[in-house]
């Protein structure tokens, strides 16, 4: 294949790579910016979806759901932070790309490939930091939720106890590792509740009542204290990052692809 023919289908593959890379960049800046500038964004979602999967007869004050979406959003700002910075870096490296190639000029293409050459090592040096301490990329969320359980002392018209009850209530859970965390040091509940083993949002709704076998007179087999929550880490939160880790993998491909072939047209440029 003579060396004009080689490198044009090289080009045409590193445009055509660069495509996806400019739609993915798109996609995370987008996502990015709306959690890190439009916390009302977020709590039209909770108010208009996130309670559809309340239990019946369960709600919560607007204010109080406000709060919550509030510390959730807190929670997500620093990751949404780094996605942006990701997202504008992948950006503008196929802006290069196009240029480089729709100019014929190699220099912009060697700085496409130094900042894709830049991703690809932030994005190795991550993928190995999460699959070595995957609890590291989850630990504000654990965070917040241990926070919520210690903080809580009863079902009062306090953000925390709303929430306490929407974890608990929602992902029919109790506690963080389970209900006797509520009886733990740190935890104020049995500080303030003496005489209350585990807090009455643990209840199961269809074993609630005032009878000596209803909770929360009685907790066995009619709660869901023997359920932590850290499940909701430990399983479905992870095994959803781990659905991202696994798809970057592919764009990693993609990159590394780029990476080779814009070094291919300048070292034929070059030469040529």
């Amino acid at each position: 294949m003579s060396t004009p023919k080689c490198e044009g289908l090289i080009s045409g593959f590193l445009i055509a790579a660069n495509v996806i890379l400019f739609l993915l960049s798109l996609v995370l800046i987008g996502a990015s910016s709306f959690i890190l500038w439009n916390r009302q964004l977020l709590f039209f979602l909770l108010n208009n979806f996130g309670t559809r999967f309340f239990p019946q007869n369960f709600t919560i004050p607007q204010d109080n759901l406000n709060e919550i979406a509030a510390q959730i959003w807190a929670v997500m700002y620093p990751m949404a932070g780094l996605t942006l910075f990701v997202g504008l870096l992948l950006f503008v490296a196929t802006l290069l790309a196009f240029v480089g190639v729709g100019l014929s000029r190699p220099e912009v293409l060697i700085g496409h490939a130094a900042v894709i050459g830049l991703l690809i090592l932030m994005h190795v040096i991550l993928v190995l930091i999460y699959f070595i301490n995957k609890q590291l990329f989850v630990g504000n969320v654990r965070d917040l939720m241990i926070r919520t359980f210690q903080n809580f002392t009863t079902f009062d018209n306090s953000t925390t106890a709303y929430f306490n009850a929407l974890i608990s209530q929602v992902w029919q859970c109790c506690g963080y590792n389970n209900g006797s965390d509520f009886r733990t040091e740190g935890f104020k509940f049995g500080t303030t509740n003496p005489a209350q083993p585990f807090p009455s949002v643990c209840c199961r709704p269809d074993s609630t009542g005032n009878a000596s076998n209803q909770c929360p007179a009685n907790f066995t087999g009619t709660s869901y204290i023997e359920t932590g929550c850290k499940f909701l880490i430990e399983e479905r939160l992870i095994t959803l990052t781990d659905y991202f880790a696994n798809f970057s993998f592919i764009v990693m491909i993609i990159t590394v692809l780029t990476f080779i072939l814009a070094v291919l047209i300048f070292f034929y440029t070059k030469v040529n």
